[in-house]
């Protein structure tokens, strides 16, 4: 007796499409940006933690760590750098790319 199967392990094979809907058309800090750190980032990167000595409260310390190229070499896991967010996985696609298309409008405070 002969059993075959497949395996997929691409997210978007194994969980519904919708949950893949990526719209970056109009990313926005007030909206996708910070809601993105205050889930992912503040429970270390808040003022009373500041894990590493870095704080991610206000728009100003995110912006400067986006800018810096900090922000971004983390959550892509770049060689190098600490991967973030620590002991969590590693955030979608989806999130990486709203900070990527975020920082390169030059982290507009809208």
């Amino acid at each position: 007796m002969f059993f075959g199967s497949c395996y997929y392990d691409k997210e978007e094979n194994l969980y519904f499409a919708s949950q893949f809907d990526c719209d970056t058309a109009n990313v926005r800090y007030s909206v996708q940006v910070s809601t993105i750190i205050n889930q992912n980032c503040m429970p270390c990167h808040n003022a009373a933690t500041a894990s590493g000595g870095v704080s991610l409260e206000t728009y100003d310390q995110l912006k400067t760590m986006v800018l810096n190229g900090r922000v971004g070499a983390a959550i892509r896991h770049d060689a190098g750098v600490s991967p973030m967010p620590k002991l969590s996985p590693k955030l979608s696609e989806c999130k990486i790319k709203t900070i990527a298309i975020w920082e390169r409008a030059g982290c507009p405070n809208n």
